[in-house]
């Protein structure tokens, strides 16, 4: 389905930006400087090139495999800590930070006055001139900056803080390291007026990216996705760019979505470039995004996806859609095209794939096994789901490239240490202290799914000016918990890069009808005729207390699902409503799987305000499943039905009047 369509007029702008190649030659520019490192980070028409330099991190991890991810330095001496030092030419590319305190002091090319030196907070605060939102600020509890800091011949970076704060410090410092020929403007402030337009512009760009989606053309007319069948979006003949894709399923629900497989292959390449579930792809795989804008996705207000990962082609470029689902979808379908050479021996292939897995102790999460390539990771969309809360974001994201090695931790970890290596999953998405402060999106990384729990994370982040960059090889990984020792946890995540070469998948994919939301599979499924507890939170009301859902994984006896409903801070005579239905009317025997333990308290019932069953008394001095608590033998109307649970008192014994809901049972009478 080949689609053309009238640009409005900020649509037909975008892609003129986005059709505005530089040329390309094989060395590196004349001279690199803050402004020139402004216009990569913000010129998406840069991103498939082949960068002419190395990255790398300083951080505050552990370098014996352990978690204790803050306080370590270079080195130390009385009220100085050395965060980084480096030789040039080079720049640093971003600086994060969980709790930045005291001052820090970034010294240029020898000169024993420092460039910068301001209390560490203040540069992303805007109280510290040209570090100003968005190129710097806070994300969910971290603090990170993306303002440029190249310099000629040397650079060290120093904290200069108390024992008490130095000891507790999280920060991670990324740097690019140029050839040895390369010139390289440094670093200097005040700042000369081109550099202070190129940091404005770039605040500005970053600023308004979601202006982008305010004057969208209409959608083409919806074609007709058939079940199980494969549609083809879109054949595009080189050579060109295919520099953003956009794609509509406006009858879809989360599963649907997770249920439509996106498909690209540029050139004739045997495996797909391109293999992602469509709500990954773009971004959330719980799939309900509401609008939004990063540097690289998008979800318009009229539901719409799109891409802004230039695709550089020489002959082909083919888009496809796979429907995994047994109903038949509309899907509409744009993309904007742009003829011109292209190089392959200095801008790559685009490259997303999608893997998913149940992680096993000893083994993290791939991000990347790439072999025979040159190229350079450009992002990656992450999705978890556990039932035992977020505690796996322990886990610290890893890259390896070329020739370099892994580190075997010591006293008997099961993980490594990378020549890259993270201080903790959120710390890597530039957020902090298990994004404390909820869903957020920026330009550079964003979360849009927490649920603590239910133990679901969806957090993406962008890696530009920073990408790990490899000539031969990557190897790219995460891992969960603080030494891959959280077993059965839901991962999955999609990557993102570019490379000189076809992209091969290092994880089996799964037919797309069994694509499932994230999830992990319980254990101890429902039992027959169950409404399950913790499904009824969003129909649930209290007198009084809170509600939550709760994993049993970690006792003893069965539960359906695994989980539960459980109500806490409730006193003697409090209330708890909740609606739910039969799936028809008629008599049913009513049953509750029901929680006891030395901290639960008794409860009597009402089923559609007549009393039913007896008191129900839930001290036990152990966490037990009470079995089946009947209710009665019940005439139920086809639709909602309320329970409600009192609390009369509690038990002598019990240190508390708390209630678990594990499951409602309806037995139809024959």
């Amino acid at each position: 389905m080949t689609i053309h369509f009238k640009l409005s007029r900020a649509w037909a702008l975008g892609a003129l930006l986005c059709a505005i190649v530089p040329a390309r030659t094989d060395a590196a520019p004349p001279e690199i400087d803050l402004t020139t490192l402004l216009k990569s980070e913000t010129d998406i028409a840069q991103l498939p090139d082949l960068n002419h330099w190395t990255s790398h991190m300083f951080s505050s991890c552990e370098q014996q495999g352990a978690n204790n991810d803050q306080g370590h330095y270079l080195s130390e001496q009385g009220a100085e800590h050395v965060m980084a030092e480096m030789d040039g030419p080079g720049a640093i590319v971003r600086i994060w930070s969980a709790n930045p305190k005291g001052t820090i002091q970034i010294y240029l090319d020898g000169s024993k006055t420092p460039v910068v030196g301001a209390d560490f907070s203040s540069l992303f605060n805007e109280a510290y001139a040209p570090f100003a939102a968005p190129l710097a600020g806070i994300s969910s509890g971290g603090a990170y900056s993306y303002l440029p800091i190249p310099y000629a011949r040397h650079c060290r970076v120093v904290s200069r803080n108390n024992d008490a704060d130095a000891t507790s410090m999280y920060y991670q410092v990324n740097y690019i390291s140029f050839p040895k020929d390369t010139k390289v403007r440094s670093f200097a402030l005040p700042l000369s007026r081109t550099d202070q337009i190129a940091v404005d512009r770039a605040n500005i760009q970053w600023s308004t990216l979601s202006a982008s989606l305010l004057d969208l053309p209409a959608l083409p007319a919806t074609e007709r996705i058939a079940p199980h069948a494969t549609l083809a979006l879109g054949s595009y003949k080189g050579p060109g760019r295919v520099n953003v894709i956009r794609l509509a399923a406006p009858d879809a629900a989360d599963l649907n979505l997770r249920r439509l497989v996106l498909r690209a292959y540029f050139d004739g390449h045997q495996t797909p470039d391109i293999e992602a579930p469509v709500a990954d792809f773009f971004g959330n795989a719980y799939a309900h995004n509401k609008t939004f804008r990063t540097l690289f996705l998008a979800v318009a207000p009229d539901g719409s996806m799109l891409a802004y990962f230039p695709m550089p082609f020489a002959r082909t470029a083919r888009f496809e859609l796979e429907n995994g689902n047994s109903t038949p979808l509309q899907i509409g379908w744009t993309a904007q095209v742009a003829s011109g050479a292209f190089d392959g021996k200095q801008e790559g292939y685009f490259h997303a794939l999608w893997s998913q897995e149940i992680t096993e102790t000893g083994k993290p999460h791939s991000w990347a096994h790439i072999a025979g390539q040159r190229g350079k990771f450009v992002g990656v969309v992450q999705t978890m789901a556990s039932r035992h809360g977020i505690g796996f974001i322990e886990g610290d994201e890893q890259f390896r490239s070329d020739s370099q090695t892994w580190t075997p931790a010591k006293n008997g970890l099961a993980t490594v240490v990378g020549p890259w290596n993270g201080t903790g999953t959120e710390d890597g998405f530039n957020s902090a202290w298990s994004f404390n402060t909820g869903p957020n999106c920026l330009p550079m990384n964003g979360l849009f799914v927490k649920n603590e729990d239910a133990g679901q994370l969806n957090c993406f982040r962008w890696f530009v000016n920073e990408a790990p960059v490899f000539e031969k090889s990557l190897d790219g990984q995460i891992e969960h918990g603080p030494g891959n020792d959280t077993p059965g946890v839901y991962y999955s995540s999609v990557s993102y890069w570019y490379s000189d070469g076809p992209a091969t998948p290092w994880a089996k994919f799964p037919d797309a009808d069994q694509i499932a939301l994230p999830r992990v599979a319980p254990i101890h499924p429902s039992v027959a005729n169950a409404i399950e507890g913790e499904a009824l939170t969003g129909s649930t009301r209290v007198s009084a207390g809170q509600l939550r859902t709760q994993s049993m994984l970690d006792f003893d006896s069965v539960w359906s699902d695994d989980s539960q409903l459980i109500w806490v801070g409730q006193a003697a005579g409090d209330t708890l409503t909740l609606t739910f239905s039969a799936p028809k009317a008629g008599a049913y025997d009513v049953s509750l799987s029901l929680t006891k333990a030395n901290d639960y308290g008794q409860a009597a019932f009402q089923i559609n305000g007549q009393t039913v069953g007896g008191v129900f008394d839930g001290y036990s001095d152990k966490v037990v499943s009470s079995g089946p608590v009947t209710l009665g033998r019940i005439q139920l109307p086809a639709g909602p039905s309320e329970l409600t649970v009192v609390v009369p008192g509690t038990n002598a014994a019990s240190a508390n009047s708390q209630f678990g809901l594990d499951a409602i049972v309806l037995d139809p009478v024959r």
